[in-house]
């Protein structure tokens, strides 16, 4: 399967919400949506999980449009954070990573790392 990183690091390729969004999966979309209710602390809907990838032109889950390193990555124009002059040192990023639940800024971390030092 091919990657798709987003500017976090998050391979959309293998995310849940963009994997139900492209299969027009309902309820797979309403599964996530309850889980993440849970795990976000945020209330979420079916038609909430709805997302083409963070790069990608069109729909985005609701917190992507607001996403400030989604918006810095793309106003730098930027393939994702691995390919910025400020990785690994990103107030934005790094501010993003804490509030991830369950260490998954680890993993995110370790792409972006990948990343840049293959491009180096």
């Amino acid at each position: 399967m091919e990657e798709l990183i987003a500017q976090c690091g998050l391979n959309c390729a293998i995310c849940e919400a963009f994997i139900a969004t492209k299969n027009n999966d309902e309820s797979k979309k309403i599964e996530i949506a309850e889980n993440w209710n849970k795990i976000y602390n945020h209330k979420f809907s079916a038609e909430d999980i709805n997302c083409v990838g963070c790069r990608m032109e069109g729909a985005h889950i609701g917190y992507c449009t607001k996403c400030e390193v989604r918006k810095c990555g793309i106003s730098k124009n930027v393939e994702n954070c691995a390919f910025c002059n400020d990785y690994p040192d990103c107030k934005t990023l790094n501010n993003f990573f804490k509030m991830i639940p369950q260490n998954g800024a680890e993993k995110l971390k370790e792409t972006l790392d990948k990343i840049k030092n293959e491009k180096s």
